[in-house]
């Protein structure tokens, strides 16, 4: 898998070229890292060997239309998903219903002005920051959960060796038992008691 990467990447899928040069020039003014596909097929080949995580799609597009696009994109598994948002000419609302239908996020209507283009990446750009953190937070916790085990239920124990019945019927030493049903580790000391017991002659 293709490494999340910390600034958000765009990629427009746009066939027009003056409306792909107004989006690359308003975007890259704005710092963002942008990439132009002129269709879908080459839209679908570029996200297979980079790393994007928004991506702007025109619903009209020669071969393949945008909401098919969006299907295929939405199908493909990711850690965080990508942020997609729907440029269109379209404003029927069961139009715009179709979008989001086929797993659009967002869209702006065509023709759009640069506030609202940016205010829509903007609010993706919360998004996919908002997942990375969750993503983060979920890996936390499942490696903190792989290092925790329990024990639990009636312990067998000597009563006189204080040594461990296992599930083998072996008598192991209480620490060779929990260290094989956990994750802790020991750290051998002597406690005051046992000082005084075994080591009376050295005491004052």
């Amino acid at each position: 898998m293709i490494e999340v990467r910390q600034s958000i990447r765009i990629l427009s899928v746009e066939d027009d070229r003056i409306t792909q040069q107004i989006v690359s020039h308003l975007l890259v003014d704005q710092h963002y890292h942008v990439s132009i596909a002129e269709s879908a097929e080459s839209a679908l080949e570029l996200v297979a060997n980079e790393y994007f995580d928004l991506i702007l799609i025109d619903r009209m597009l020669p071969g393949m239309h945008g909401l098919e696009l969006c299907k295929k994109l939405r199908a493909i598994e990711r850690v965080v998903p990508f942020f997609l948002i729907m440029c269109t000419d379209e404003r029927r609302p069961e139009e715009i219903v179709h979008g989001f239908e086929s797993g659009a996020d967002d869209y702006v209507t065509k023709p759009f002005s640069p506030e609202e283009l940016l205010a829509c990446i903007k609010v993706g750009e919360k998004m996919i920051a908002l997942q990375r953190r969750l993503v983060d937070k979920v890996a936390e916790l499942e490696s903190a959960l792989a290092k925790v085990k329990t024990l639990e239920g009636i312990i067998p124990i000597c009563s006189f060796g204080k040594k461990i019945r296992d599930d083998q019927n072996y008598w192991d030493s209480v620490e060779q038992y929990v260290t094989d049903h956990s994750n802790a580790l020991f750290s051998h000391s002597i406690c005051p008691d046992c000082m005084k017991k075994e080591y009376a002659e050295y005491m004052d």
